[in-house]
Order: structure tokens, then C-alpha cells, then sequence
């Protein structure tokens, strides 16, 4: 968010382009990352550009659906729409080595997934009802974002991704190109653009992580 502040924020800058490559993470640091952008977008009348390199998946492509056109190159892997949640269950390894575990919980879902503890069956339901309903909100954000670019012929709510070119095909994307082709395709010569973060490894949203530039004028052209 203090990049993109900062790309959004420079009165030079004409435009934002946000490269992605990330095959997903947090949705509720994505979400944070949405409502910045939309808030960054409405103040300042930029247009962002999404790019998506390897992978955009998952909460990766949740944030590259806020871009006013979204590219991805024919080997980019684009999708992953929905939720998962997933846990170890270490009882029967504890059990054979005569280690007993105990979890006093206020509720009978207070402890639920205790991966001490063997699992129970409201557990899992739970659980389940848990991934449908974030599943259904995502998919629901995609329908409003993409509206009438989706196609009504494949269910795109699977989970599953799918390459570039076929994501385009789908409306999940708006066209096949690369960063250099959206340099190239949306701004005049002259202009130059300027790499405002480098991901790095470690603490991290995204395994890879995202990448944002501003395309700054040559002082003749806007």
C-alpha cells in the first residue's frame, strides 16, 4: 500500500501498471489492498493497469481484477477462484507415542480443527460452510468486476486455472501481452516508466509478490 500511495500520489505519473505474479494468499490483506487501490483510482482519476506474469491465482488475481485492463501472457496461469482451508491432524502420530492432549474449549467449535484431536464431523462441516461461503463472495466479486466480459459457458468457479490465452477466451482477461506490450500499446513515446518496488522473499503477502511501476511523462507529452 505505501508503493502504490506513492505511484498513485506522483503528479508526474500518468498511469499505474501493478505486475503480478503471485499464486495467491491472504484474502482479507488482498481486500486491503482493493479498497486502497479503488480509493487510490477515485482520487486521482489514474488508470491502473494489471499485469499478471506466471502466476495470478487466487487472492492474486483477486487484486489484478481492480485493474482497468488486465493482461496476462499465453503462459501466465490465471483462476484459482475460491477458498480453501486446509490444517494438520497429528492425532493417531501423538496416540503411538502414549502423548495425551488435552483442549478445554468454551464452545463446541471453539477447538474446532485441533490438529491435536481427532477430527469430528461438525468440524468438518463447519469448516466446509466456511470455504463455501468466502468461495461464493469471490465469485460474486468476479461476476461484478467482469460483468458481461464472462462467459456463461464454463462454470469459472471450479477452483481451477487455466493458461493466458484460454483465460482471455473466458473474460477472465482482457488481452495477451506483457509488461513491454502495455508500455507500448497505452502510452505515447517518451514516456518513460519507472519501477517503484522490487518484491522480495520472506515476509510477504504473496510468495512472489507484486511489483508496481508508474509510466511518468517526458515533460512534452502527458
Amino acid at each position: 500500500i505505501k508503493t502504490l500511495r506513492t505511484a498513485f500520489d506522483d503528479e508526474k505519473a500518468s498511469a499505474v501498471i501493478l505486475y503480478i505474479d503471485s499464486p495467491g494468499g491472504s484474502p482479507a490483506e488482498a481486500e486491503r489492498i482493493n479498497n486502497f487501490i479503488q480509493h487510490k483510482k477515485a482520487e486521482t482519476k489514474k488508470p491502473l493497469y494489471a499485469v499478471c506474469a506466471n502466476m495470478c491465482a487466487s487472492a492474486g488475481y483477486m487484486i489484478a481484477m481492480q485493474g482497468d485492463q488486465v493482461y496476462a501472457s499465453k503462459y501466465s496461469l490465471i483462476g484459482s477462484i475460491g477458498a480453501v482451508l486446509s490444517s494438520w491432524n497429528f492425532s493417531e502420530a501423538i496416540n503411538k507415542f502414549g502423548v495425551q492432549h488435552n483442549a478445554y474449549a468454551s464452545g463446541k467449535l471453539k477447538a474446532m480443527l485441533n490438529p491435536y484431536s481427532p477430527v469430528k464431523a461438525e468440524d468438518e462441516e463447519k469448516a466446509q460452510i466456511l470455504v463455501e461461503g468466502m468461495g461464493k463472495i469471490f465469485a460474486q466479486e468476479v461476476a461484478e468486476r467482469r460483468k458481461d466480459k464472462l462467459t456463461t459457458k464454463v462454470d469459472l468457479f471450479t477452483g481451477e486455472v487455466w493458461d493466458g490465452s484460454h483465460a482471455q477466451t473466458l473474460g477472465l482477461v482482457d488481452k495477451i501481452g506483457t509488461l513491454d506490450d502495455v508500455v507500448r500499446e497505452n502510452f505515447p513515446v517518451g514516456v518513460a516508466v519507472k519501477e517503484l518496488s522490487r518484491p522480495g522473499r520472506g515476509r510477504m503477502l504473496f510468495t512472489r509478490g507484486l511489483l508496481v511501476f508508474s509510466a511518468i511523462s517526458d515533460g512534452t507529452k502527458s
